[in-house]
Parts: C-alpha cells; structure tokens; sequence
C-alpha cells in the first residue's frame, strides 16, 4: 500500500510540481523552476522512502531502534560524501547536493526495508505462536 502512495507521490511531484510551486510562490518563476527541478530528483525515491517508514516503523514498534538508527546515520554520511563529490569534482553545483539528498534517501529506504525483509524472516510465524499457546 504505502509503494503504491509513494508512486502517486512521486508522480504528483514529478508531472505537478510547478503547480505546487506556483501556489505558494506565484511570481518568481526562476524560483520555480529551480523547485521543480528538485521536486523531479526526488520524486524518483518516494517509493524507498515510504518503503522505510513502514520498515523503521515496524522495527520502531518492536523496541528494536538500532537498525533505524544505524541507516539514518549512514546514509546522512553518505549524503555528505555524494554532495561534496557531486558538487564540486562533477561541476552539478546545487544540483549535485539535490542528487546526493536523493541518492542517499533512496539508499537508506531500500538498506532499511531490505534489512526488515531479512529480520522478518527470522520471526515466528502465527502457527508456531498458535501451537506454543495451546501446550
């Protein structure tokens, strides 16, 4: 469900962003196409992104902070390293820092999601619970 809200997201924001841009910044149209040139690079990773909330959400929810932490801690070391390397070795300037923000959210949903997958994979099962319950 939350893949399928991250996909409207992100064609909401890849297809309207100047529409919402011009609501709230009507006239200053080289503001707005700055902004939705950046709504565009991060509409590609609305999909991760909803992807991690759901799995630090679950993780959260199960007294289990570390794997959350750990992704949102490197991958915002990450993000450094990509926006000073795609700023100023490729010449992207701001629209290197914007990448590296997308990059790294989009890293940081699949390693948090992916983890999940994994963790979950060693969790009892509703029949094991059920049959334990009637011992």
């Amino acid at each position: 469900m939350m893949a399928g809200w991250g996909l409207l997201v992100g064609l909401v924001l890849f297809f309207g962003g100047g529409a919402l841009y011009r609501v709230f910044i009507p006239n200053e149209p080289e503001v707005i196409e700055m902004g939705v040139h950046y709504l565009q690079i991060l509409a590609i990773i609305q999909i991760p992104a909803c992807l991690e909330g759901v799995a630090a959400g679950i993780f959260r929810g199960q007294g289990k902070t570390l794997p959350p932490s750990i992704a949102s801690i490197s991958s915002n070391v990450l993000r450094v390293v990509l926006a000073y390397g795609l700023t100023f070795l490729t010449g992207l300037g701001l629209t290197g820092i914007w990448i590296a923000v997308a990059i790294s959210a989009g890293a940081r949903g699949m390693w948090i999601f992916i983890w999940y997958m994994f963790y979950a994979r060693g969790l009892p099962t509703a029949d094991v619970i059920e049959s334990k319950e009637n011992l």
